[in-house]
């Protein structure tokens, strides 16, 4: 039922973005998404360089 349901929700969402009468709103979901996508590779990014950089000390204290 969760599956069906996945499924057919971003055919829904394909749907209500491809309507022609909805151009604005539609250019505004898509500058939503890539502000959303954006903020997340950097949020992934920062988590990296945040990860990488205790690695070090993470070594460090395992080994002392």
């Amino acid at each position: 039922m969760d599956g069906s349901m996945a499924l057919s929700e971003p055919s829904s969402w394909w749907n209500v973005w491809a309507k022609p009468a909805d151009e604005v709103l539609s250019a505004t979901s898509f500058a939503t998404f890539l502000l959303l996508c954006t903020l997340g590779l950097t949020r992934a990014m920062l988590g990296l360089a945040l990860w990488l950089g205790m690695f070090p000390f993470l070594m460090v204290s395992i080994v002392v």
